[in-house]
């Protein structure tokens, strides 16, 4: 039995709220539930059941309204940035889904479900804010505008503190390993730029900062060096900061080094070949970091030098010079290390009695020499291939004064040399000497001018003097210091320069030294004084008045120019606004406090960013007696009885306190205080005659009061009785509805024509404020008339009410199934209607009423077609015959309705379903042919080679030897006793179909043999399953018998 809910006459949609269900203790009793009962539940509810007959019962619901109040309104509220807010309010009752707006300063609050969530709880309300940040605070209003409900919360939000929740640290970057990546991790995001600082000092490299927005700050350090170790500090406050010690270590490589060094002393005859050669632990990382040095100077570019695969370091001079290629060559690593060697080019004497110069005038360094310097020991030698006796050395056009140098030779007198002991520079210049006055030999002994980097004394603060110094390595001749910014501040002295009074913009430069030519640079980077204040926080006034606008200024050391001072009040950061303006004059900060409140009272506070330096004052505001600016009155001139009053007055501020009398007597009533412009009001919706009386409001001592006088309302009608439809169909819901200017003080009465009605399931009367309905569900052509309704003073309205009988229409038009029937079959014609015709309809064939017709396969039914809401009308045709074919009718009378379908009956095809291929026969043993077909009513003909022997509806003669033999779908031929010629080939033919089967003698092979037997015996236990299986040669039937008795298998 199928049940169906509807709800004034249309299905009911069921959901959790809305739920049909059978009683669990008798299934006869069928229950629809409705959870939480809502207005637009009102109507007309209807039982239907479609088996055995369709019936059907209705019940009307009305539901009642109910006055909503404010039982526990929203409280103001503090707490702190990223706290979670949550805002409640009660009302008397659990109603669903009323609309409620939630507003902040006047704007609607919009929910996302996840950081803003707007709930309802039973009767409570909820407004939740997670993580509320400082511009969420304001004024928080909630308004339900159906019932006329409002309440406010005044939400207060404290700046959270800056707190390290990480500190700072070294990110591990495994991909870049060249980089380095600093991180911090704070609470919240700064509401400044974060600042990174490197020695307590602004980077001098760019550091570029990414803010990941959650509190999470990255510095990036790329391709870092050992120059980037040091102490990183990010400021944060007054006390608060982190820092982290860096540590770059230079990258790790093998030192560069000799495996096998130049050999001490090398001797070779003039034009031969020069060859020296080195090997090094590793190639060097740049073939101009290698430099070869004879005596102390860069060897010539012609001479021939390569750094090989091998790693040794060679020089090649293919003849040498005995007056060019003599002396100490020296090979110089990067890192300092160097190797030596003394090359001697001998002269051969042509002539034994004849003295020559074999080696020329060379410089010898010592051993930990390279390079001629000033203050070190120098030698000059000179060999000949025979003794000399007069030797002179000369310097330019003098004689060398033993004073200053040092003449020796050997016991043969062939090697002469001259000992400069500590090299001046009025020792540098060409030295020649004269043998025997006959030879000579000659070289100049100079040193190039060189620079010290430039370093500085004294530490670099603003305001402070500091001198940059520079040495050379030769005397100077010619010195210049440039940029020279200030002549009176800057003192040149030879090689330094003194700067006084140190100025962070004219002084942050780069200074530069030239000297003979050369040139030295220092980049100058100076300190800033660190901001301090001078004195204490001036107010003006110092006492002020409420409204008063207040200036607090403090003096600081030096001018402010791109730094704000950080000013507060009560612990709480001042955000500058249209009241709290900060300014900046020279040395002074100003706080400007426009129209003081006494809230503002309390300890003001100015601190320098990050700094430990901070002053503090109390903060003392009068306030100002509190008064009336516009006394209780009401909006409404001369109200009347039932209009909605509202009485309002005007404070100068905000009260402390407020009390509400009428006639001298303390009142709860519906009040709102608006926090902006101190404006109170006081709500009486529906005002009733014992509203009136005289009203006072006393707010911080100071009252004001209005007598209010009600005007009697006489009732009377706003909208006359009408009907929703003009002219509804029977079995629709109408509603007459008037409504009044207030509620009557007595009940109202309700005539049909001259009777008078009552609330009964047929009448349903219901009323909203003023408003007043009456309900007809599911109305007939017998509620057609005029109704009345009478008010207590006489005074009355009617509306006349004109059913129509409802229209049958077609829903689901006349249909075959199946849409091609098969001769024999059933086949089914329907249609739907909007609605029971009764006894009107009738299907016809021919002219001829079917239901007069007496056929047992013909069956008429109707039944409700609940997916069209409507009655479906069903004919149903059995065992079809070629007679049932043409056109069908279904006609409603007294109506227009008449549906026609033509039934063309398919005759079907006879197949052959299965059928006996290749049998083998004895001559004289019967042989049977058999065939399936797809239905019963099909037959077959047998064809033997080709001739005609039977047909299946026909019975053969005995002459024949044939039988047939039909049943359901088999076909069987059988021939009684084989013949020689019956052996071959069969056909067996349907009108549609056909198949061939061979007949022939069995040979040896052909004899049914059992190859495998069943077991004699079997060893079961009870419960065990028996299978018995024998194997055959071929396919054939098996028997099985037990005790002689055959088993059914």
């Amino acid at each position: 039995m199928k049940v169906k809910w509807l709800k004034d006459n249309k299905p009911l949609t069921m959901n959790d709220r809305i739920q049909s269900s059978i009683d669990s203790e008798n299934s006869h009793i069928h229950l629809l539930t409705m959870k939480t009962l809502e207005t637009k539940d009102a109507a007309t509810y209807t039982c239907v059941i479609d088996q055995p007959v369709s019936k059907k019962c209705s019940a009307p619901l009305t539901v009642k309204s109910i006055t909503l109040k404010l039982i526990e309104p929203l409280k103001d509220i503090s707490l702190t940035e990223n706290e979670n807010l949550v805002l409640k309010f009660i009302v008397s009752h659990d109603l669903k889904q009323i609309p409620v707006i939630w507003k902040l300063d006047k704007k609607p609050i919009q929910a996302d479900n996840d950081r803003i969530q707007i709930e309802q709880d039973g009767k409570s309300y909820f407004l939740t804010i997670k993580q509320i940040q400082l511009n969420e605070q304001g004024l928080y209003t909630a308004e339900i505008p159906t019932h006329k409900i409002q309440t406010s919360s005044q939400v207060k939000v404290k700046p959270e503190e800056i707190k390290i929740l990480k500190d700072l640290h070294i990110v591990p970057n495994d991909e870049q390993p060249e980089n380095l990546i600093l991180e911090i991790q704070l609470n919240k995001p700064l509401p400044t730029d974060i600042i990174l600082l490197k020695n307590s000092l602004k980077p001098t490299r760019k550091i570029p900062v990414e803010n990941l927005n959650n509190g999470i700050y990255r510095f990036l350090l790329e391709n870092v060096t050992p120059d980037d170790s040091g102490l990183y500090e990010i400021p944060l406050g007054p006390d608060l900061k982190s820092s982290l010690q860096v540590n770059i270590e230079p990258k790790q490589k093998e030192d560069l080094d000799f495996t096998i060094p130049l050999k001490d002393k090398i001797e070779v005859n003039e034009n031969e070949p020069i060859h020296l050669e080195a090997k090094l632990n590793r190639q060097p990382d740049s073939p101009n970091d290698i430099i070869w040095l004879r005596n102390g100077k860069p060897i010539p570019s012609t001479i021939t030098t390569s750094i090989n695969k091998d790693l040794t370091i060679t020089l090649d001079i293919p003849k040498g010079n005995i007056e060019n290629d003599t002396g100490k060559y020296t090979l110089k690593l990067p890192n300092g290390k160097q190797c030596s060697t003394q090359v001697n080019i001998l002269r051969k004497p042509t002539k034994k009695d004849k003295n020559e110069i074999l080696q020329p005038l060379h410089i010898i360094l010592d051993e930990n020499q390279t390079e001629l310097k000033l203050n070190e020991k120098v030698t000059l030698r000179c060999k000949t291939s025979l003794p000399v006796k007069n030797v002179e050395w000369n310097k330019g056009g003098r004689k060398v004064s033993t004073r200053r140098a040092d003449i020796l030779s050997t016991d043969n007198s062939t090697q002469h040399d001259l000992v400069l002991s500590k090299l001046d520079i009025d020792d540098l210049g060409q030295y020649r000497i004269v043998l025997d006055l006959d030879l000579e030999s000659s070289i100049d002994l100079n040193i190039s001018q060189e620079l010290s980097p430039i370093r500085c004394q004294g530490e670099p603060i603003e305001g402070q003097t500091i001198t940059l110094i520079c040495d050379s390595t030769l005397p100077p001749k010619q010195i210049q210091w440039s940029p020279i910014i200030d002549r009176k501040r800057y003192e040149q002295q030879d090689l330094s320069l003194k700067i006084k009074n140190l100025n962070i913009e004219q002084d942050s430069k780069v200074f530069t030294i030239t000297v003979d030519g050369q040139k030295q640079s220092y980049e100058l980077i100076i300190k800033p004084i660190p901001i301090k204040f001078q004195g204490t926080i001036e107010l003006n006034p110092k006492l002020p008045k409420e409204d008063d606008n207040v200036t607090c200024t403090v003096t600081l050391n030096k001018p402010l120019k791109d730094q704000v001072l950080d000013w507060y009040l009560n612990d709480q950061l001042i955000i500058p606004n249209d009241r709290f303006i900060i300014t900046n004059d020279g040395l002074r900060s100003i706080l400007t406090i426009k129209k003081i409140r006494p809230q503002d009272s309390g300890l003001l506070e100015c601190q320098i960013p990050f700094s430990d330096e901070k002053l503090s004052t109390e903060l003392k505001v009068k306030e100002k007696p509190l008064t009336i600016l516009k006394p209780l009155t009401s909006d409404k001139d001369k109200p009347m009885e039932g209009d909605d009053v509202k009485l309002s007055c005007q404070f100068s501020r905000k009260p402390k306190t407020i009390e509400v009398y009428k006639d001298g007597k303390p009142i709860d009533v519906e009040q709102e205080l608006n926090d902006l412009d101190a404006t109170f009001k006081i709500n009486l919706p529906k005002t009733k005659a014992n509203d009136k009386g005289k009203y006072t409001v006393i707010a911080d001592g100071v009252d004001t009061s209005y007598t209010l006088r009600l005007t009697p309302n006489p009732i009377k009608f706003v909208k006359q009785l009408k009907w929703d439809k003009e002219s509804p169909y029977e079995g629709e819901t109408v509603q007459a509805t008037f409504t009044l200017n207030r509620i009557p003080d007595k009940p109202i009465q309700w005539f049909k024509v001259t009777l008078p009605t009552s609330s009964t399931p047929k009448y349903e009367y219901s009323q909203i404020d003023c408003t007043f309905t009456l309900t007809i569900p599911s109305v007939e052509l017998k509620d057609a008339d005029t109704y009345t309704v009478k008010l207590p003073d006489d005074t009355q309205s009617s509306a006349r009410l004109k059913i129509l009988e409802t229209p049958v229409k077609v829903l689901v038009p006349l249909t075959l199934q199946p849409s091609e029937p098969i001769l024999g079959n059933e086949f089914t014609l329907s249609i739907t209607l909007s609605r029971d015709v009764k006894t009107n309809a009738k299907w016809i064939k021919g002219g001829k009423d079917l239901s007069t017709k007496r056929d047992s396969r013909i069956s008429f039914k109707q039944e409700p077609d609940l997916d069209n809401n409507g009655i479906k009308y069903i004919m149903t045709i059995r065992d079809s015959k070629s007679e049932d074919d043409g056109t069908y009718r279904f006609e409603v009378e007294s109506t227009n309705i008449s549906e026609s379908k033509l039934v063309q009956l398919i005759e079907p095809k006879i197949l052959i379903v299965k059928c006996d291929e290749k049998l083998s026969g004895k001559i004289g043993s019967p042989i049977t042919l058999t065939c399936e077909l797809n239905l019963p009513q099909g037959h077959v003909i047998w064809y033997h080679d080709g001739i005609k022997l039977v047909s299946s509806d026909s019975t053969p003669l005995k002459t024949t030897g044939l039988t047939i033999k039909n049943t359901d779908v088999i076909r069987t031929l059988t021939i009684n006793s084989l013949k020689k010629d019956d052996f071959g080939s069969y056909m067996v033919k349907t009108k549609d179909d056909k198949r061939e089967i061979q007949i022939v003698q069995p040979t040896d092979d052909d004899q049914l043999k059992v190859l495998e037997h069943p077991p004699k015996l079997l060893d079961l236990d009870q419960g065990d399953e028996l299978i018995l299986s024998i194997v055959t040669n071929r396919k054939c039937s098996i028997e099985f018998y037990k005790n002689n008795k055959l088993l059914e298998t």
